[in-house]
């Protein structure tokens, strides 16, 4: 598979190990509406029914960081991926630190380290349906477990014509994200949905090795999008022609033999 883009991404160096010139994969990354087709957008938004936004502040003024907790969804070659992004803010800094996970224990080992500096086990979960016997949870059982990749929304790469996509995209914008920390609600851009993410900068090296995501972008495109380069053949017709054996003067008849 030959990729045309103007940036790198960690799976590109696998095309050094053979390059199939018959497939081209011309990756621009690029902010589109998100497509209207049976109510994708309504599902997209159930499929992030963990990922509300969750903001935890250190109880002491002294510690002037926020930690932000926002879901994200990673679309690759017909399967659509659940992500924690995960921002932690110092306040004397303009950019937070961004941090990726694809699983429960993996942000269960992140936020343990974060458990004394933001009083995680002050914070007090209620066991939904046990109002009148109030049940808590700890804060590592009130996480919910990631689940596994959906694959009924195949129809949504056909729709864009591409392996890979990223929603919401709003999320990457801090100062959106501050406003619905403070509101609880925020004004979608109309442009919310990302075609031909940069996937390195959301850590889908966890998911999917250099090898397999090129690989499976390269089969995705011939088997599911069918995007497989055609060979022009310039030649003239002349030359098609007596490429097939066929004699300007005598055609595919046989020629006379000599006396």
């Amino acid at each position: 598979m030959k990729i045309i883009s103007k940036y790198k991404d960690y799976y590109d160096g696998v095309q050094s190990l053979g390059l199939d010139k018959t497939t081209i994969y011309k990756r621009q990354e690029q902010k589109v509406e998100t497509p209207k087709l049976n109510d994708t957008e309504n599902k997209l938004d159930e499929l992030l029914n963990y990922g509300s936004l969750i903001t935890l502040r250190p109880i002491s003024d002294k510690i002037e960081k926020d930690l932000y907790l926002l879901g994200l969804l990673i679309g690759f070659c017909g399967k659509i991926y659940q992500c924690k992004y995960v921002l932690e803010h110092c306040h004397k800094s303009k950019t937070p630190n961004a941090y990726f996970f694809y699983s429960k224990d993996e942000l269960v080992l992140f936020l343990k380290t974060k458990e004394k500096e933001y009083f995680l086990d002050d914070l007090k979960y209620e066991v939904p349906g046990s109002w009148r016997k109030k049940k808590e949870l700890h804060w590592v059982d009130a996480i919910s477990e990631f689940d596994s990749p959906f694959e009924n929304m195949s129809y949504l790469f056909h729709e864009i014509g591409q392996p890979a996509f990223l929603y919401p995209s709003y999320i990457f914008d801090f100062e959106l994200v501050k406003i619905l920390s403070y509101t609880g609600a925020v004004q979608r851009p109309k442009e919310n949905f990302i075609v031909n993410p940069k996937l390195k900068n959301v850590g889908f090296h966890k998911v999917k090795d250099a090898y397999q995501c090129y690989q499976e972008i390269e089969q995705f495109l011939n088997g599911v999008l069918g995007n497989s380069e055609k060979t022009t053949d310039n030649r003239t017709d002349v030359e098609k022609i007596k490429s097939h054996g066929f004699d300007l003067k005598y055609g595919f008849r046989k020629r006379k033999k000599k006396q």
